[in-house]
């Protein structure tokens, strides 16, 4: 069973990952304007509404 630290670690090498494979796009779109919508169905669940929330923060 994992515990708590071990967690972390993992959602933290998943992000960092996740970021490496974006960092080509961030590069082209930098000092750009990009409009993100968020409505309809998202809105109806909290655990939506902070996930949308964590992935806009982790941008």
């Amino acid at each position: 069973m994992e515990n708590s630290a071990d967690k972390m670690q993992v959602d933290l090498l998943a992000k960092t990952g996740m970021l490496i494979e974006a960092l080509p796009f961030m590069r082209r779109y930098s000092g750009k304007t990009i409009l993100i919508k968020f409505g309809g169905h998202a809105m109806g669940k909290a655990d939506y509404v902070n996930a949308f929330a964590a992935d806009i923060a982790l941008l």
